[in-house]
């Protein structure tokens, strides 16, 4: 009969599912090395990008400072200039206020300059005559004024 053998199974349906559940388990063997190949060259390249932004970010902190400290040193200088042109148009203003408060005395000299300086002329003229004159010499005929 049929129970009294030692019951062996279907060796080859068992032989079929268990080839599939290996060769199941060697592709989920070779997936997880491949995801933890691929994971670890993920590390790695994030690694190596955190590096190079933190480097950039770090450079261009310093660009940025260094930019900020200097449009800090040109307000200060603009603001030094500033001032310095105000100290300058008081200057200027002052300087203004005296010419114009001069200006009429020099108005009457470069108006009379020229007829001043032709009766000193003629003034010199007179005198050194005059001296020539007294010592003994002789002058010109229009030296003296005679009444007529």
């Amino acid at each position: 009969p049929t129970w009294d053998d030692v019951y062996l199974g279907k060796r080859e349906e068992s032989t079929g599912i268990i080839a599939i559940l290996t060769m199941l388990e060697e592709d989920f063997n070779k997936d997880a090395i491949n995801l933890q190949q691929t994971e670890t060259q993920a590390q790695d390249s994030y690694s190596q990008e955190k590096g190079r932004l933190e480097t950039a970010i770090e450079e261009y902190t310093s660009t940025v400072n260094l930019k900020e400290s200097a449009r800090a040193a040109a307000a200060q200088s603009k603001s030094e200039l500033q001032s310095g042109n105000v100290a300058k148009r008081t200057d200027i203003a002052v300087q203004q206020s005296l010419l114009k408060a001069v200006a009429p005395r020099c108005l009457y000299y470069t108006v009379h300059f020229q007829t001043r300086r032709e009766a000193r002329a003629m003034e010199v003229e007179g005198l050194e005559n005059a001296k020539t004159i007294l010592l003994g010499g002789h002058v010109q005929i229009g030296f003296l004024q005679r009444n007529s």
